[in-house]
């Protein structure tokens, strides 16, 4: 009874999904893929480095526990506290030259419930904040 079962989750766990409309990919902070990655460390220098901020985020997870107050509304987002990056497909987009989705790197901070991406919009009124690679979200371009 087991084993049919494991087969059929182990099917599905490996299954091509095709998205509609948003993606997410969870980048480890060692992957080359992450825009955290510093590729000249050694394999103890990447482990400290990784321990460092794993104590860090412990120390900033339980500051947070206790200065906790029902009137706190919205948690303050410190740069350099996320430990992952993401990498997030958004957007609904047709035609045969441009992907179903746009693709952007987020730093996920695991302490706080906030996604923000800047949209293409913030040009009319010159309220773009400085990014670097992909422009901002072409918002007027998606379906979704």
């Amino acid at each position: 009874m087991m084993l049919p079962l494991l087969c059929l989750l182990l099917f599905f766990s490996t299954m091509p999904v095709i998205s509609n409309g948003l993606n997410l990919k969870l980048i480890l902070p060692g992957s080359p893929e992450s825009p955290f990655y510093v590729a000249n460390l050694s394999y103890w220098e990447r482990t400290h480095r990784i321990a460092k901020q794993s104590n860090s985020r412990a120390l900033y997870l339980s500051s947070r526990a206790l200065a906790y107050s029902r009137n706190n509304v919205r948690p303050p987002i410190y740069p350099g506290d996320g430990l992952y990056a993401v990498k997030l497909g958004i957007g609904t987009f047709t035609g045969k030259s441009t992907a179903m989705y746009k693709s952007y790197l987020l730093a996920m901070d695991t302490g706080s419930d906030e996604i923000w991406l800047q949209c293409d919009d913030c040009w009319k009124n010159n309220k773009c904040f400085t990014q670097k690679g992909e422009p901002p979200f072409p918002c007027h371009l998606s379906q979704t």
